[in-house]
Formats: C-alpha cells, sequence, structure tokens
C-alpha cells in the first residue's frame, strides 16, 4: 500500500470523520455556512499533503466542489478563496505582515495568533511554512510572551526578545528598545 492510500484510507475511517467535526469545526470556513460541510485537505494528499487537522478545513459542498473545480493559484489570486487555518480564516490581505511582525518580535505568538483567529499551534500550518520558507527562516524564536508571563519584570529596555536564523547563515538578535524590538545583526 502507498502513502496515498494509506492517508485516503485513514481520511475515509469512521473513527476519523468522527474527530472532525471538534478538530476542524462545522461551519465553511470560505462562506461561513454550516450546511452541508465537508472536510477538504489544504494541501492535497496527493502532493504531500498530510492527515493533520491543521491540514484539514470545513467547507460546504458548494465551496468544495468550487475549489476542485477552479484553479486553485487564480482562485487565490482573485481573492475567492481565503487561506485557511483550522476553524478560522486567515485573511491573505494581512497575514504576511503579521507574521512578518512575529518573526521579528514586534508582536507576540498569542496577539499573532489573536489577529489571525487560530487556534491550536499556528506553527504546523501550511501557510506559516511557506512564509518561513519564502524568507529563507531556518530558525527563529519569539520570547515575548514567555518574558511577561516571568516574574522577573517582562519585557523591558534592552532584554533580548528573540532571534532570527537564516537559511543564507545570516542570523539577528531583537533587542527590545522604547516598546518595540530592534533587530541586531550576530
Amino acid at each position: 500500500m502507498t502513502e496515498y492510500e494509506r492517508l485516503r484510507k485513514e481520511f475515509s475511517s469512521a473513527k476519523f470523520h468522527k474527530q472532525l467535526p471538534e478538530k476542524c469545526g462545522t461551519e465553511c470556513v470560505n462562506c461561513g455556512d454550516d450546511k452541508e460541510i465537508e472536510y477538504h485537505h489544504i494541501v492535497p494528499l496527493e502532493v504531500g499533503g498530510t492527515n493533520r487537522f491543521t491540514n484539514i478545513a470545513p467547507v460546504c459542498l458548494t465551496c468544495h466542489m468550487k475549489i476542485h473545480m477552479s484553479n486553485f493559484a487564480k482562485a487565490k489570486r482573485s481573492e475567492k478563496l481565503k487561506i485557511v487555518s483550522g476553524r478560522k480564516r486567515v485573511h491573505s490581505e494581512n497575514y504576511k505582515e503579521l507574521l512578518f511582525d512575529f518573526f521579528n518580535c514586534k508582536i507576540s505568538k498569542s496577539e499573532c495568533k489573536d489577529k489571525l483567529g487560530v487556534r491550536g499551534n499556528f506553527a504546523e500550518t501550511v501557510w506559516f511554512d511557506e512564509f518561513k520558507k519564502e524568507h529563507g527562516i531556518k530558525r527563529y524564536r519569539n520570547n515575548i510572551d514567555l518574558l511577561n508571563a516571568n516574574c522577573n519584570g517582562g519585557v523591558r529596555n534592552g532584554k533580548q526578545v528573540g532571534f532570527l536564523d537564516y537559511e543564507d547563515g545570516r542570523r539577528y538578535a531583537f533587542i527590545w528598545r522604547d516598546g518595540t524590538s530592534e533587530k541586531v545583526a550576530i
């Protein structure tokens, strides 16, 4: 049995389908309808997608047919379809700006997730991985939430709030200064 066949079988099982409404939601992420909900792989299994719940979105029958009958790239450019994450819509007009601010330690992970309307681990989503790849990000750390949760004063001037390592070897630290992070080569 191929990996694709195994994933199709897993997705089709009653046990797996029973979890979908709770894990992925019950309203269409494109139009908001809650009738005739089906579950769509954002990255198709045929091209390396997985059965992770972050790769599955609830869509109504009408939107599901549109997705499969249209050219996805063309639909994305014309804003007919939204880039999705879990149960919530992530609108393409602002998600890249928010991720840029997150990676540059200008906003915390919790603030970024809240503004995107994301539950769960957004670092496992397709669009998060695509952003990292597009910008050549190898490793990153955003410690704003951690610092604010600690008892030792939280985020304040002079504190390192994160770092970024790029595939090409560049490395930057982010130091908090006057209410925002400052990028410093290291």
